[in-house]
C-alpha cells in the first residue's frame, strides 16, 4: 500500500501478489493488484484480477443472488442484466463499455442509480433498456447478470479498445443546454467557467478537495472577467459565501438545477459552460463521458481511475489531467498549470458547444 501511495505502482503490484500467494484467503490483495494494473494500462491482467472484488467484499445485490453470473464469450446469446456497482462516477465510467458489450447478449437491461436513468436512456442504443436500481425485476426474465465493473473483462482488454467510447458516449439535452446558457450568460463575450472543488469520499476527501476561492482567484488571473458556475454537488453555500467574502469572487448557482439529484440537468449545465475545471470527482467523469473538454486537478497519488502518471486517461480523451509533482506540492501550482490551458478550451467552445448533446 505504501508503494502505491508513492506512485511506485509496479512494485506495489508485486507485493500484493506475494501477499495473496502467502494467504489465498486475502482477496483484498489481488483486488488491490488489479487496480494497480488498471492504473498502468495492464488491462487484460487487471480485469482478471478485478473479479476478486466479489470475494473481498459483497458487491452483488443480494436480491439477485439467484441469478448466475455471465459466463463469458462462447455461450449462446442470453438475456443479461447489467448491474451498477460502487458510486455514480464508476457507473458513468463503466457505462462507456455497455454499447460494446451489447452484441454479446440477446437482450440487455442496465440497472443503475436512478439519477442516471434519463441520461443513459437518451445516450445508449435504443435496444438497451435502462432502469433504476430500486426497480423490482423478475429474475425469470433473465439468464445471467454481470456487474458494470466486470464488462472490462470482455470488452476492454487493450488500450485500443477504449478509442471509440473515449470520445464521449453520453448526450445532454441540447435544448436544455441552450436554455441554461441563455440564463447564465444573457450578454455576449463573458466566458462561463464551470468549477467543482470538493469530494465527499470519507477516505480521500481531505487530500483531493480544494478551496473554492483559491481555484477561482487563480483562474481569474488568466481569464479576467470570467463568470464562474458551480458544478459542485452537496451543500456548498458556505464555500461559495467564503469565496465571495475572502476573494471577491462570485460563483453562480444555476436556479432550477439540483446538482446533487438531477444529473441530466447537470449534464446540460456542463454543456452550457465554455470551460471546466474540476477535481477528480463525479463532475470530471460526467465531463469526460460527455466529451466535454475539462481540466482535472489530482493529488500526487490519485485513484486508479485517473491512471498512475499520465496527463490523459484512456477512458476520456477530452480530459487533461494535472497532478501534484510531489505529495507536498502546493495546489496553487497545479491550479496555475491547469488555468493556463483554459484559453484553449474557450477557443474550441464555439465549435464544440453542442458536443455531447442530443435532441
Amino acid at each position: 500500500v505504501v508503494f502505491e501511495l508513492v506512485r511506485r505502482v509496479a512494485e506495489s503490484i508485486l507485493f500484493f501478489e506475494r501477499a495473496y500467494a502467502l494467504d489465498p484467503n486475502n482477496f483484498s490483495a489481488p483486488w488491490n493488484a488489479a487496480l494497480g494494473c488498471l492504473s498502468i494500462g495492464e488491462f487484460a491482467k487487471g480485469w482478471t484480477l478485478h473479479e476478486h472484488r466479489f470475494a473481498a467484499r459483497a458487491i452483488i445485490d443480494p436480491r439477485l443472488a439467484g441469478l448466475p453470473l455471465f459466463g463469458g464469450r462462447g455461450v449462446a446469446p442470453l438475456r443479461i442484466l447489467v448491474c451498477g456497482e460502487q458510486g455514480i462516477g464508476d457507473e458513468v465510467m463503466f457505462g462507456s463499455m455497455i454499447s460494446d458489450f451489447r452484441p454479446l447478449a440477446e437482450k440487455l437491461v442496465v440497472r443503475v442509480d436512478p439519477r442516471l436513468v434519463p441520461l443513459f436512456r437518451r445516450s445508449l442504443p435504443s435496444d438497451i433498456d435502462v432502469i433504476g436500481n430500486a426497480t423490482s425485476i423478475e429474475l425469470s426474465h433473465f439468464d445471467a447478470q454481470i456487474p458494470l465493473g466486470s464488462l472490462g473483462l470482455h470488452v476492454r482488454g487493450t488500450s485500443a479498445a477504449f478509442e471509440q467510447s473515449a470520445r464521449g458516449y453520453l448526450r445532454a439535452d441540447a435544448d436544455h443546454v441552450r436554455r441554461l446558457r441563455t440564463l447564465l450568460s444573457p450578454g455576449h463575450g463573458t466566458p462561463l467557467v464551470g468549477v467543482s472543488w470538493r469530494s465527499t469520499n470519507a477516505v480521500s476527501a481531505a487530500r483531493r478537495s480544494i478551496e473554492l476561492g483559491r481555484m477561482c482567484r487563480i483562474i481569474s488571473k488568466v481569464l479576467p472577467g470570467a463568470r464562474f458556475v458551480s458544478l459542485q454537488y452537496g451543500d456548498v453555500s458556505a464555500d461559495i459565501r467564503a469565496a465571495s467574502e475572502h476573494t471577491g469572487v462570485e460563483v453562480a448557482r444555476c436556479p432550477g438545477v439540483d446538482v446533487s439529484r438531477d444529473l441530466d440537468a447537470v449534464a446540460a449545465l456542463i454543456g452550457a459552460c465554455d470551460a471546466v475545471m474540476t477535481i477528480g470527482n463525479t463532475t470530471a467523469h460526467l465531463c469526460g463521458a460527455l466529451g466535454k473538454r475539462a481540466a482535472v486537478l489530482l493529488p500526487f497519488a490519485s485513484s486508479w481511475r485517473w491512471m498512475a502518471e499520465s496527463r490523459h486517461t484512456p477512458w476520456y480523451d477530452s480530459l487533461e489531467l494535472f497532478r501534484k509533482d510531489t505529495p507536498t506540492t502546493a495546489w496553487d501550482e497545479v491550479i496555475g498549470a491547469a488555468a493556463l490551458r483554459l484559453p484553449e478550451q474557450l477557443q474550441s467552445a464555439p465549435a464544440s458547444a453542442m458536443v455531447g448533446c442530443a435532441r
